[in-house]
C-alpha cells in the first residue's frame, strides 16, 4: 500500500482518513487480483481485521475476495510474549498484553468468518508460527500437499513439560509424527507458563515477569500478565478444539 501512496511515511498508514485507506486497499487488491490470473501460485499476506482510532474494521472487501477466488485461508498466530517483542522492536504501537490477546482472537474469528462468508467449502486453518522452531513445513504441506492426513498431536504439557525425560520423550513424539502427517501441534504456541512465572515473580517481590522471547530476554509487566491469566487458559481450551476440528485424527 505504501508503493501505491508514496506520500505516506512508513508506519503512518493508519493515520490517514478511512476513506483514503479504503480506496488504497481496493486499488492494491485490484492489482493483486490481476496478478493472480497469471501466477500459478499466489499467497496474499494480509490481516482480516484492523483497528483504526479504537474501532475494529475489516481489512478486506468481500467482493474482491470473491473475485480473487482463494483456495484456502490460514490465520497465522503467535504467543503474546513474541507478539509483544515484535511490536516493541519493529513498530511504535502502544499496547498492553490484554490488547494482544484480544487482537489475536479477533483475527482468528475475523479470518474464519471471512472464509465461511465467501465460500464455506473452502478450508480454514489456524496455525501457530512456532514456539521453538517455525512451522514453515506445516504451512507448506497445507498449501502444496493437501492430500497428506492432518493430525492433532495430543500430549501432556502443563504438569510434565519441565521434567527433562518426559520433555525429551514428548519432543521425539512430536518430531516423529511430523514425518508422516501435517501436524497441528499445541506446543507450537506455549504461554501457559506465564501465570506460574507471575506467581513466582510476585513471591520474590518483583513487579515484572522475565521470559525468553525470539532469542531475547524480556520483561513483561507483572500486573499485565495477571490480567490475562484467565484469557490464556480460555484461549488454550478454545484453540485446542479448533485444532481438533481442522484435523483428520488425534494422535
Amino acid at each position: 500500500m505504501y508503493a501505491e501512496a508514496p506520500d505516506i511515511s512508513a508506519g503512518k498508514i493508519l493515520d490517514i482518513s478511512m476513506k483514503r485507506l479504503s480506496s488504497l486497499r481496493r486499488s492494491v487488491f485490484k492489482d493483486i487480483i490481476a496478478k493472480s490470473k497469471k501466477a500459478p501460485n499466489l499467497i496474499v499476506n494480509t490481516h482480516a481485521t484492523f483497528r483504526w482510532q479504537h474501532g475494529l474494521f475489516p481489512a478486506v472487501d468481500f467482493d474482491q475476495m470473491r473475485e480473487l477466488g482463494t483456495d484456502m485461508y490460514i490465520c497465522l498466530i503467535d504467543g503474546v510474549a513474541a507478539l509483544h517483542t515484535r511490536l516493541a522492536d519493529e513498530h511504535s504501537i502502544r499496547h498492553c498484553l490484554k490488547d494482544l490477546i484480544v487482537w489475536r482472537e479477533e483475527e482468528i474469528i475475523g479470518t474464519e468468518m471471512l472464509c465461511k462468508g465467501i465460500n464455506d467449502k473452502i478450508p480454514f486453518y489456524c496455525l501457530a508460527r512456532g514456539a521453538e522452531e517455525e512451522t514453515v513445513e506445516t504451512f507448506y504441506k497445507l498449501v502444496f500437499e493437501p492430500e497428506v492426513k492432518k493430525a492433532y498431536l495430543s500430549f501432556p504439557m502443563t504438569h510434565f513439560g519441565d521434567i527433562a525425560d518426559v520433555r525429551r520423550e514428548i519432543d521425539e513424539f512430536r518430531q516423529r509424527m511430523k514425518q508422516f502427517f501435517t501436524c497441528f501441534d499445541p506446543g507450537d504456541l506455549e504461554e501457559s507458563y506465564l501465570p506460574d512465572y507471575a506467581q513466582q515473580a510476585d513471591a520474590k517481590g518483583e513487579d515484572f515477569v522475565e521470559v525468553t522471547s525470539l532469542g531475547q530476554t524480556i520483561r513483561l509487566d507483572l500486573n499485565e500478565v495477571r490480567q490475562i491469566e484467565q484469557d490464556i487458559n480460555s484461549q488454550i481450551y478454545a484453540r485446542d478444539f479448533m485444532l481438533i476440528d481442522q484435523s483428520d485424527m488425534i494422535v
